[in-house]
């Protein structure tokens, strides 16, 4: 009984790519997870990409159900679908472990309390560092972050090169980590415009990552999800 019970827990380790793409509206339901928390937000895979409408305080999250371990590269690609002046709505990819997302780089409209900036920025260990307006197209783009040893580096994609946003160097940035993509309010403070983006064509490098394998729920003692919001971005509390 125990050998089978380690067995069930057992995480293969693999290398190479992670890609989705949400061809024929689908994603690998073994790799992803689709959430939205709070109020006035939807989150759908249609047109082949994920759809977000935020038309309140509560967002949409899609949350890797694996580990990465080593160095990575992960990019996506974005598009505004509905975004008008001072919506005060962001997009944003990360990192997380443990209850933390010690690094964030996202595209935002901060909205009219926070003079309707078009701008990226990111969010390294608590620390914001933002771009002076934006280059390149205005509707649509691709985030990217880098990690490099205990080095990661936020750039977006401003249509001939890639762009550094905010970079650190620290243990902090190591180790074992999970990524997320959400879609919600500004500092988690909705303006009351409704506006709509889609992420699409995620993909990531890496050297190593591991994928549980699935256990009978009467073994998951603590199965649920716990989302929350940072102080300038999204970020997903894995399971606890």
């Amino acid at each position: 009984m125990l050998l089978a019970l380690l067995l069930m827990s057992f995480s293969p380790a693999y290398g190479g790519t992670i890609s989705e793409t949400f061809t024929d509206n689908h994603y690998d339901t073994n790799l992803w997870v689709l959430s939205t928390m709070g109020q006035g937000t939807t989150a759908t895979i249609t047109n082949n990409e994920l759809e977000v409408t935020v038309g309140g305080s509560g967002y949409g999250n899609f949350s890797g159900d694996f580990t990465l371990t080593g160095d990575f590269t992960m990019t996506v690609d974005f598009t505004l679908i509905n975004w008008p002046p001072d919506n005060g709505t962001q997009l944003s990819i990360g990192t997380y472990s443990g209850s933390s997302s010690p690094f964030q780089v996202a595209r935002c409209n901060t909205g009219g309390q926070n003079r309707n900036v078009e701008q990226y920025f990111t969010l390294i260990l608590g620390q914001y560092t933002g771009t002076n307006g934006i280059t390149g197209p205005t509707h649509s783009g691709k985030l990217r972050m880098v990690r490099t040893g205990n080095t990661m580096v936020g750039s977006y994609y401003d249509d001939s090169n890639w762009i550094t946003i905010g970079s650190d160097t620290n243990p902090g940035l190591g180790g074992a980590v999970s990524v997320w993509l959400g879609i919600g309010p500004y500092a988690n403070n909705y303006s009351g415009i409704q506006a709509k983006a889609a992420f699409d064509n995620i993909q990531i490098q890496c050297q190593q990552w591991t994928n549980p394998v699935p256990v009978p729920g009467a073994l998951l003692l603590f199965g649920t999800g716990l989302l929350g919001l940072g102080a300038h971005g999204l970020r997903r509390r894995p399971r606890s």
